[in-house]
């Protein structure tokens, strides 16, 4: 595990409800369901291992975004030891997270079916009209 991680974590075990962000040079980074929410808010990828990160010319965009969404955050600078914290009375981090999680999981099913068609039509482009006709005969 590395560094950066570690410090999301034991900064994430005292703040559940909290979005955790640590700032790592130019660039911050987040995890798990922290960055579910942020891919939903603002389409940024999350890697294999969870991670998502974003560079430093987005970071007023992202708080800004996470104030009007009413969401609590804490950013972590792992250089300078610093940490601000910005807390909301109506932090709706729970509401986020199941809205976040579900579109996630929609997401990964879709993109697991969009795989498959490219990959049966890589292999034989006559599969298009096997394929559409099954899609329009669920359609129907």
């Amino acid at each position: 595990m590395k560094k950066i991680e570690i410090n999301y974590n034991n900064l994430k075990f005292d703040n559940k409800n909290i979005i955790v962000i640590i700032k790592n040079g130019i660039f911050y980074y987040t995890y798990d369901d922290d960055a579910i929410i942020l891919w939903n808010l603002f389409d940024y990828k999350i890697r294999e291992d969870n991670e998502l990160g974003f560079g430093s010319n987005s970071y007023s965009k992202v708080l800004d975004t996470l104030k009007s969404k009413n969401l609590s955050f804490i950013v972590y600078d792992s250089s300078s030891n610093k940490l601000d914290e910005y807390q909301n009375d109506n932090n709706l981090y729970n509401t986020y997270l199941r809205i976040s999680k579900s579109k996630y999981n929609d997401s990964k099913l879709s993109n697991n079916l969009v795989n498959k068609i490219n990959l049966l039509l890589e292999d034989n482009k006559d599969n298009y009209n096997v394929i559409n006709d099954f899609l329009d005969s669920l359609l129907r």
